[in-house]
């Protein structure tokens, strides 16, 4: 599969061009995506990381680890089993 990424100035547009691109018998299939004004829709967990959100990640992980606040992966496993079994007796 192949995808093609077009920028058009207003929805009218794109709606034409969509329109037509649906008639040939080459496309599989055509849909939208709008970007917000910033670019991107950070909510939506499928869309890229920007290269500023991993370095950001990357520097509050190693502070978060310089603090103290880090856990090894058996620990942290354990103890959200705990929460999860608190969880589930609550309900």
């Amino acid at each position: 599969m192949y995808r093609v990424i077009i920028e058009t100035e207003t929805q009218a547009n794109a709606k034409s061009l969509a329109t037509f691109l649906k008639n040939l018998k080459t496309v599989k299939s055509v849909s939208f995506e709008h970007e917000t004004a910033k670019g991107y829709d950070w909510i939506n967990p499928s869309r890229p990381a920007t290269d500023e959100e991993i370095e950001q990640m990357l520097s509050e992980g190693d502070t978060e680890y310089k603090a103290g606040l880090y856990s090894e992966s058996e620990q942290a496993f354990k103890e959200s089993s705990e929460l999860v079994k608190q969880w589930k007796k609550k309900k």
